[in-house]
């Protein structure tokens, strides 16, 4: 669970640092954009400043040929009309026509002859300067607002007498009008592309520099982030799997616990069938005490008027009695003598063989006969609710006392034929039963055998 909720933070930060890795990229980007939008402008207000550049050339260079003046026609008319004054004869039909700075013309009027008569001329009363005198000829200037005529007051000496005069002399000094107020709106055109232009500069210098510097900031952080939450990650990840590992192996152990758990139980249940078929009615087991049947041992049935003394057994001895031997029928006469066997002697029976009397033998190592009795009592009762005990009876060594008392057990004639006769077999176990009888005589012989 640990590794579970390490590797849920590490992926938490993880997806932290990669949104943090975005946004940078995301504000690098959105420079890159500005940089883009700036210098796109740039380039528009460098064409704009291009061509107030041009115009502001071609006002100044308009200006310029005004202020330098240029020569333009002009004649001398009769004030008010537009007749041709006497005077025309001493002036030339172009004037000088020159732009000063403050926007007023400046005209220049050839004389070509008659100087000599002229006492003044004067505009609007303020006289006229003479310049460039050459014998008869001179210039006469004078300065006024741009208009097409301009009248002029002449003073004039002749042979006749002093006479003062009037003349509108026809010049077109509007041909400079507007040429400052166009150079003037060039010149400010200019001067807003040519600000617009270097604030573009300082702009775009500005995004370069909060591109890379974002650029560098932006990529060290989100690098340093994204490979610290890689490393959680990659300790994380390596968390989980070793408890996944374990998880698994822990999984393999619960498995493999429980396939144990499920033999020991079958086992369990075999062995308490086995325990369950273990017992077997009339088989009596001394404790501690192991009896072994001979295997294919054959026992002869004594001679006529033959008797063999009854082994007498004490508990925690072995007696073993022939399995699957085979018994003779005795000859006339003779008699089989019975075993005698310990009440906690495990008795075996032997197969297919006549009927036989088995003598229980009580403990010997007791005296007291009350508890005797029971013993004697208690294997009359278990020998005759055994199947294959034909009848049972006890008898005592001596008439005076029941302490020698022997229990003589009839065997039931056992055979692997169910159609064998019946004939002569109660005359066998009253036969049989005599001859246990007779041997009681020689138990005090078995007991000094024993010892």
């Amino acid at each position: 669970m640990n590794a579970d909720s390490d590797y849920a933070s590490a992926s938490a930060a993880a997806d932290e640092a990669n949104a943090n890795y975005n946004d940078a990229q995301a504000a690098v980007t959105s420079g890159e954009q500005k940089v883009t939008n700036t210098q796109n402008q740039l380039d528009k207000d460098k064409e704009q400043l291009n061509s107030a550049s041009s115009a502001l050339s071609d006002a100044n260079a308009a200006v310029t040929r005004a202020e330098n003046g240029q020569e333009i026609p002009a004649a001398v008319w009769k004030t008010g009309t537009t007749t041709e004054s006497l005077s025309q004869q001493f002036f030339a039909k172009n004037a000088f026509v020159k732009l000063l700075p403050s926007g007023q013309v400046e005209i220049t009027l050839h004389m070509t002859s008659g100087k000599q008569y002229v006492g003044s001329l004067s505009y609007k009363g303020t006289d006229l300067t003479a310049s460039n005198a050459n014998g008869d000829a001179v210039d006469w200037t004078f300065s006024a607002d741009p208009a097409t005529t301009y009248d002029l007051a002449m003073s004039i000496n002749t042979p006749i007498g002093h006479m003062n005069q009037t003349a509108t002399i026809s010049v077109d000094g509007t041909i400079y009008n507007g040429l400052l107020e166009k150079q003037k709106d060039a010149q400010a055109a200019f001067d807003v592309a040519n600000n617009a232009v270097t604030s573009d500069n300082d702009a775009l210098v500005t995004a370069n520099n909060q591109l890379t510097n974002a650029l560098a900031y932006y990529t060290m952080r989100a690098n340093s982030i994204k490979d610290e939450a890689q490393k959680e990650l990659t300790s994380a990840t390596e968390k989980k799997e070793k408890a996944d590992q374990n998880v698994e192996n822990a999984k393999q152990r619960l498995a493999e616990a429980k396939a144990a758990l499920t033999t020991a139980q079958n086992t369990l249940v075999i062995a308490k069938v086995a325990a369950e078929k273990q017992t077997t009615p009339a088989e009596e087991v001394s404790p501690n005490t192991e009896t072994t049947q001979p295997t294919n041992s054959t026992t002869e049935q004594p001679a006529a008027n033959q008797t063999t003394p009854a082994e007498e057994v004490s508990p925690n001895t072995e007696t073993t009695q022939p399995t699957n031997s085979t018994t003779e029928q005795p000859a006339a006469n003779q008699t089989t003598p019975a075993e005698e066997v310990s009440p906690n002697a495990e008795t075996t029976q032997p197969t297919s063989e006549n009927a036989t009397p088995v003598k229980i033998v009580p403990d010997q190592t007791t005296n007291e006969s009350s508890s005797q009795d029971t013993v004697l009592n208690e294997t009359v009762a278990k020998l005759m609710n055994a199947t294959e005990i034909k009848e049972v009876s006890k008898v005592a060594s001596s008439a005076a006392t029941n302490a020698n008392q022997k229990v003589v057990a009839v065997k039931k004639a056992m055979t692997t034929s169910s159609t064998l006769p019946q004939t002569g077999n109660d005359a066998t176990s009253l036969t049989l039963l005599g001859i246990a009888l007779a041997m009681l005589g020689f138990a005090p012989l078995a007991k000094l055998r024993r010892y």
